[in-house]
């Protein structure tokens, strides 16, 4: 391990991620933790200098207060943190950190450039970037899997699907013929249709390039089915948290 590393931490609802800089081997090391206890058990080991992390996810304050006592500086993004986005938002105490940290990607990433963010985890929340670095503000609905879920436990005889559901209708079909394609057309046509439609409102609106990137578990999957200015970055979070500690 290389001397004085610095550690990205983004704890989600479904995943624990990190990015570990710089590093013996290669320029990032990207790290998955099953739990918060495994990663505390990482950070005991030592070597860590500095930690920049947010959560969307269960933080329990011991655990929190743990980060502290294993690195001499710890850096936790939050509302009031001094950012160089200007946020619009009007309630920035509830705005969930992995979507200002995925906005402090972007804006590094892509200077000067309007940016959508559409994260698909376990949520899909869609945020616009304007190029001037200004949070817009976004949008927040159910994600793919949330989607599924609830159509099962809201009636009495829809059945449960996934993504994965084996035979599954080829898109871009649009009407299914069965109830289970009808179910797995409308989940995830629905949500193609969400992104498709925000993306062309915003570009219309401020009549300029817009870029659109994907993030979250279903990144993948999506990018195969939208046919806009894309582009996977599974670690935008993170690499807007490493801003933190980089200036």
């Amino acid at each position: 391990m290389a001397a004085f590393p610095k550690l990205a931490l983004d704890i989600g609802n479904t995943a624990i991620k990190a990015i570990l800089w710089p590093h013996a081997e290669t320029e990032w090391q990207f790290l998955h933790f099953q739990n918060i206890a495994e990663f505390l058990a990482f950070l005991q080991t030592g070597g860590i200098n500095t930690l920049a992390f947010c959560k969307s996810g269960r933080l329990e304050e011991s655990a929190r207060q743990k980060f502290f006592a294993f690195v001499p500086y710890v850096r936790e993004l939050s509302y009031e943190t001094s950012t160089p986005l200007r946020n619009l938002y009007k309630t920035p105490q509830t705005l969930g950190m992995d979507r200002l940290a995925a906005a402090l990607g972007a804006t590094a990433l892509f200077p000067k450039q309007n940016c959508l963010i559409a994260d698909a985890g376990t949520c899909l929340t869609l945020d616009f970037v304007h190029a001037e670095g200004i949070f817009m503000g976004g949008n927040i609905s159910p994600g793919l899997d949330m989607r599924f879920r609830s159509l099962n436990e809201y009636t009495a005889k829809l059945p449960l699907l996934s993504l994965e559901q084996e035979n599954a209708p080829p898109l871009p079909q649009i009407l299914g013929q069965s109830t289970e394609e009808a179910i797995y057309l409308g989940v995830v046509n629905g949500l193609l249709y969400e992104i498709n439609s925000v993306y062309t409102a915003i570009k219309t609106q401020y009549n300029a390039p817009l870029r659109l990137l994907l993030c979250g578990g279903n990144a993948a999957f999506l990018t195969k089915h939208l046919h806009h200015n894309q582009q996977i970055l599974p670690d935008l979070v993170l690499r807007g948290l490493m801003q933190l500690l980089d200036n």
